[in-house]
């Protein structure tokens, strides 16, 4: 059970809880920093592997992402005939693009600003958990990137760390859920565990996995 405790609002009281959440988050943005890990992401449509691709990543100063690929598995579709391989050449072809554009809704999402993130809790409401939801608040804001869409993100109460985030936003007509695990580096930051994505594309379902691991401090 959650209980509301604040309403949407136009700005972040600098001594309220929603501006410790963004401050909490704004501070674990920069510890990231110091930090590179490995990102696999594996991408299947109407259940079939599509691409898998492992990333070496890490963040620059300015908190953008650089990813390297290690290494990538793209299945040739299994097509008889020249002409059947060409029109699944194409399909898989719009399907690539569909993803791209898919990868950069859900960047504009996932890699907030710290200002970014304080405008978000801005506009948010809280509920604090009761019962089985103890010990967690979840803050919800509308209209963050897109009109219409919702962000639900869940962090612990007492320390204000992120546990989880769900996204609803469209795309082409097409609805996309998403929805972020959290877990805590020992003795370090929280860090995105998983992403899954999932939406439709040519009538099929369209889930993208990304799992983050290996996070090693990295030498200044």
């Amino acid at each position: 059970m959650l209980t509301a405790v604040l309403g949407s609002g136009s700005a972040v009281a600098q001594s309220g809880p929603m501006w410790a959440m963004a401050e909490t988050y704004k501070r674990n943005q920069e510890e990231l920093q110091s930090y590179r890990w490995k990102s696999r992401t594996e991408v299947t449509v109407g259940g079939k592997l599509q691409e898998l691709t492992l990333f070496r990543v890490r963040t620059d100063l300015d908190g953008k992402l650089h990813k390297t690929p290690i290494e990538t598995d793209q299945p040739e579709p299994k097509v008889r005939g020249p002409i059947r391989r060409r029109r699944a050449k194409k399909k898989l072809k719009k399907a690539a693009e569909f993803s791209q554009d898919l990868r950069e809704l859900i960047r504009s999402y996932t890699q907030f600003t710290p200002r970014q993130m304080h405008s978000v809790f801005a506009r948010a409401g809280e509920w604090r958990g009761q019962g089985a939801t103890e010990g967690v608040t979840r803050v919800q804001a509308r209209g963050v990137v897109r009109r219409g869409d919702t962000m639900d993100i869940w962090v612990d109460s007492r320390t204000r760390r992120l546990r989880r985030v769900e996204i609803r936003t469209s795309l082409d007509g097409k609805f996309v859920d998403v929805v972020t695990e959290f877990r805590d580096l020992e003795d370090g930051p929280t860090y995105p565990a998983w992403t899954l994505v999932r939406t439709e594309t040519r009538g099929k379902p369209l889930i993208i996995r990304t799992d983050n691991f290996d996070y090693v401090r990295q030498v200044p």
